[in-house]
């Protein structure tokens, strides 16, 4: 189904609405104007695309027609059911008896599969495949045309040649959907309440569709007049075959004749090869569920017919199973050559392949589908969407990234990809998985037909995206507890900051530079500088107000008022800071921020070599209205890698210890804490209705902790401070800054065909005229020192910003970090602890999905209260299952250490279980919070998952499912939470169960952290 209604209305592609317009618009007599859109198209324009659409929806159930509207998605919850129910309906070994009462179960599964150029059964004739489609197409035709008289809306179905093609078997009792004593009015707009119906407007469309699936592989098999060429011509030729049938209609040309419709068609479009075979399963019964490959939406309607049916050229093929591969059938790929790359939805998997055959993949009872991974899937949406509105610009530099599998080293392939691309070796940037060079648009289609490369994104520049703060995060008012935090301080631990450098200080370990400023004394620990010619001196002011965010200590001299004291979130802690300022070459004084292209390499190992464990990033993506929201790229790609490393399951036991350099899975580092800011696009899109979510890249990373704002207690204008009597917050503490950018992240459709992000935001944090160091190295009169607020005191300076509230959240996970070692000796807790820790303790305040969620895509799981998250360590309400791939199970370093779990296990290694945990007596109405995470193997699709259970009395709860998830679960986000009011029971139960595991027989990490809280401190 290529159609965009379905569940939620907005599921598939419009493939087939988009040809209909493009071709109607290149025909003068359709009536649609040029310039027409989708979104733009009049009603009478929707008449058409009705038509075309009604091929997928024969029943009308896609839509909600008024009187005066024919194009308002229906929520498709009586059509997917008699979807799905027509797979059974149909079925040869037990062919149901109410089967021709479906209607949408007989056009994709039954009798009228014509009705998108496909046979009804295996082993139908070709011929016979052709006649009826013929049959459909002239009185359709007749219809639309009005040539025959015999032929109108009114004419009754029976009254048509339709009559005996739409017939049951002489066998069959009773009648069938659609009515043949019915007009054909009825037919085409069974039910529909809009008064200015046009039905040879959708007669015209059902053609259309007709047309249009017979180019799609997953219908008819057709071979190329031209074998050289491209997969992507199936498009053109649909929509040049709609185009010359509406010239004929529009010019008045009949059905029979010479040169008359019946011949175009005949000789054009549906002209049998001598070669044709009957129909076999293999082309009936394909029925791919879309699915998303660097934001390109695949389904079987919008693949090409020509499409290579053997792998001999390529190493990569996309495979598709009927539903979730157990442990068995992933060996069972494993041995027969496939082997799993990645996930990418839809039960649809990323496969590195080296035979040529894929028919014994095919024969494969629980595989739906096999086909290569075509070159047109490797240049993300958002390349090509610039390439097409950018006419101005020629050059574009761009990741080649490379897929990880043996024998693709980026060394050694670059000269592969400078030949490809026409540049010089001297201007590519190679890295571990990638490999970047400035191309010219033209050249761009060069490297995707390199076969080691997994796709090709657009390189995007970056933006830097406290006193008051500090009390904020520690308050204990609504839905906190009674403060505790004040004993922590970061005693002990280190923070790295990349960001744009600090004050004055210069390259290098105790950088003495900085005793001058009162904010870092002897708390900067070494300056590094990722850019040559960078002296680590911070002339945009961000990096310093930054660290001092985190560490800083210092007064605020007021001559008017008296002085205030300032402290960041861990003023005990020391940081690390990596400048990531680029001088310009003409002008050293002057820089820019230029993230370097390999992260881990640059910034995240050299931390962690250095022992820290905490990395704090305050920059993201500036918004265009063109691009919109960024897609899970490579930046998120590098960070989900650090922290979980590559599943040896990816790599075959060959190649595992062979000594290649990147033939050895990349380490992980899972008690490696990674904060990035959400950016600051909330309020840039100009059209919210299509822009509505904004996080993206870097922080759609799934084992980041993602960081918004909100405001703060400070007076402000929503961004900068303000001061005067009567002054107040217009964002207070509880409100959504209105630059934060919100989530949901971009998504991969899922099992059911419903597209959702995962929840973004993670939390959020003041950042709305915080008060911190300013940089020496800005002048007196820069502005950006006055841009969110004058201060009277030049030391310091008001910035707002999501940049602004990361650091506080990462000064927060110093203070958990201590904590748990204070009370519990533990140096090493998991990342996935930290953030478990984090998101339970947090409070949303939004409340956008209603309450009982405990998130929405505001402020995501809510704003950190990390007295909260420190009472749970004290109470030692939490587990760290530590799951060690080619270790021990356990590290055994403290009692809430826990083994991981393990898919394959027995039932006590697959599932944790905290026991029966007593509600306190005399506590009354209480609240329990529950928060499960776990670290997920790259990709933008969840590759791993673990269920979050809650049991009390006979009832139960899942994570992120809301008062009333029932027993779905949630197979989109690798953090859930639980909060249920007034539990039903004298006790509780936590539970986490693992689903599907990359690594079946390797035990997975997880953590888990509860909360009883009374309903009165709510």
């Amino acid at each position: 189904m290529a159609v965009a209604g379905g569940p939620a209305g907005y599921v598939h592609a419009p493939i087939h609405e988009s040809l209909t317009l493009s071709a109607l618009l290149s025909v003068p007599g359709s009536s649609v104007t040029l310039g027409t859109r989708l979104e733009s198209a009049s009603n009478a324009d929707w008449e058409y695309i009705r038509g075309v659409v009604w091929n997928d929806d024969p029943a009308g159930s896609l839509f909600r027609d008024s009187p005066g509207s024919n194009h308002t998605y229906a929520l498709g919850v009586e059509w997917y059911p008699q979807y799905k129910r027509g797979a059974a309906d149909w079925n040869p070994a037990q062919l149901s008896g109410e089967r021709f009462y479906n209607v949408v179960g007989r056009s994709h599964y039954g009798d009228m599969q014509f009705l998108h150029c496909m046979a009804s059964v295996a082993g139908e004739q070709p011929g016979d495949t052709k006649r009826k489609v013929m049959t459909w197409m002239e009185v359709m035709y007749k219809l639309s045309s009005g040539e025959d008289p015999q032929i109108t809306p009114g004419a009754l179905v029976e009254d048509t040649k339709l009559g005996d093609l739409l017939d049951t078997p002489p066998d069959f009792p009773g009648g069938s959907v659609p009515p043949r004593f019915q007009p054909l009015s009825y037919m085409l707009a069974p039910g529909s309440k809009f008064l200015a119906l046009d039905i040879q407007k959708r007669a015209l469309g059902s053609i259309f569709h007709v047309i249009q699936d017979s180019y799609a592989v997953g219908h008819t098999q057709r071979v190329p007049l031209n074998e050289a060429d491209q997969a992507s011509k199936g498009y053109r030729d649909a929509a040049d075959m709609c185009i010359k049938l509406a010239t004929l209609r529009f010019t008045g040309t009949s059905w029979s004749g010479p040169e008359g419709v019946e011949e175009f068609l005949d000789r054009n479009v549906f002209d049998l090869d001598h070669n044709a075979t009957p129909a076999n399963d293999r082309v009936t019964a394909f029925v791919m569920a879309p699915f998303v490959v660097n934001g390109n939406v695949i389904a079987p309607e919008n693949v090409p017919s020509h499409v290579p049916r053997m792998a001999s050229k390529t190493n990569f093929i996309l495979v598709q199973s009927r539903g979730p591969l157990t442990p068995a059938q992933k060996e069972d790929l494993a041995r027969s050559g496939a082997h799993l790359l990645e996930y990418l939805g839809n039960y649809t998997y990323l496969c590195r392949y080296e035979p040529h055959d894929l028919q014994p993949l095919r024969d494969k009872h629980y595989i739906l589908n096999v086909s290569i991974y075509l070159r047109e899937l490797k240049s993300t949406t958002a390349l090509k969407q610039a390439v097409r509105t950018e006419t101005d610009k020629e050059d574009y530099e761009v990741d080649c990234i490379l897929h990880e599998a043996p024998g693709i080293v980026p060394l050694e392939l670059a000269p592969q990809v400078a030949k490809a691309a026409r540049v010089g070796e001297d201007n590519l940037e190679i890295s571990a998985n990638k490999i970047r060079l400035v191309i010219n648009q033209k050249m761009l289609p060069a490297p995707a037909k390199l076969d080691f490369v997994n796709r090709i994104e657009e390189v995007h520049g970056d933006d830097v995206s406290n006193d008051m703060a500090r009390g904020a995060l520690f308050m204990a008012g609504e839905g906190g507890v009674d403060l505790l935090s004040s004993k922590y301080e970061g005693n002990g631990q280190i923070i790295c900051v990349a960001d744009t450098g600090i004050d004055l200080g210069t390259r290098g370990e105790n950088p003495p530079d900085l005793t001058r400023h009162p904010a870092f004394k002897d708390r900067v620990i070494k300056i590094e500088t990722v850019w040559e010619g960078d002296d680590g001196f911070d002339t945009h002011g961000h990096g310093t107000h930054v660290c001092a965010s985190i560490c800083g200590s210092g007064v605020f001299q007021d001559p008017k008022n008296s002085d205030i004291a300032i402290q960041g979130t861990a003023p005990a802690s020391k940081i690390v800071v990596q400048s990531i300022s680029r001088p310009y070459p003409s002008n050293p004084t002057l820089k820019s921020l230029r993230i370097p292209s390999d992260l881990s390499d640059k910034l995240f190992q050299k931390a962690y070599d250095a022992g820290i464990r905490i990395h704090s990033n305050s920059w993201g993506k500036p918004w265009t209205d063109e691009g919109g929201q960024f897609d899970y790229e490579d930046q998120a790609t590098q960070i989900d890698r650090f922290v979980y490393g590559v599943p040896l399951s990816k790599v075959p036991p060959d190649h595992v210890h062979s000594g290649a350099a990147n033939q050895t899975p990349a380490s992980h580092h899972e008690d490696f804490v990674i904060l990035i800011a959400a950016a600051n696009n909330g309020d840039k899109p100009s059209d919210r209705g299509r822009w509505p979510s904004q996080i993206g890249a870097a922080a759609a990373a799934k084992n980041a902790i993602t960081v918004g704002a909100c405001g703060s207690n400070r007076p402000n204008d929503t961004f900068a401070f303000v001061q005067g009597v009567g002054a107040k917050a217009v964002t207070g503490i509880n409100d959504t800054a209105v630059f934060s950018s919100r989530g949901p992240t971009k998504a991969p459709t899922n099992g059911s065909g419903v597209a959702r992000g995962r929840i973004k935001p993670d939390v959020v944090a003041p950042g709305v005229a915080i008060l911190s160091a300013a940089s020496r190295a800005l002048a007196p009169g820069n502005r950006s020192r006055e841009l969110n607020g004058v201060s009277v005191d030049n030391d310091w300076i008001f910035k707002s910003g999501t940049s602004m509230s990361t650091p506080l959240v990462a000064g927060c996970v110093a203070l958990l970090r201590e904590a748990l070692e204070d009370l519990y000796g533990n140096k090493s807790p998991s990342s996935a602890l930290i953030k478990a820790l984090l998101v339970n303790g947090a409070v949303n305040f939004s409340g956008k999905l209603g309450p009982g969620f405990g998130y929405d895509y505001e402020q995501g799981f809510g704003r950190v209260i990390v007295d909260s998250s420190i009472a749970m360590i004290r109470n030692g309400t939490f587990v760290d299952g530590r799951g060690a791939r080619g270790g021990d199970s356990c590290s055994g370093s403290t009692r809430f250490d826990v083994p991981g779990l393990v898919q394959t296990g027995s039932g006590s290694e697959r599932r944790y279980e905290s026991g029966d945990l007593a509600i306190p007596a005399g506590i009354g109405r209480c609240r329990l919070v529950a928060t499960l995470a776990y670290p997920d193997p790259a990709g933008a699709a969840l590759q791993n998952s673990m269920n979050l259970i809650v049991i009390s009395g006979e009832s139960f709860r899942h994570g992120n499912m809301g008062r009333h998830g029932g027993d779905g679960f949630d197979n989109i986000n690798n953090v859930e939470k639980v909060l249920w009011d007034n539990l039903p029971g004298p006790t509780f139960k936590v539970i986490v169960e693992i689903a599907n595991n990359w690594e079946p027989h390797l035990p997975a990490s997880f953590a888990v952290a509860w909360d009883l809280r009374e309903m009165a401190k709510l």
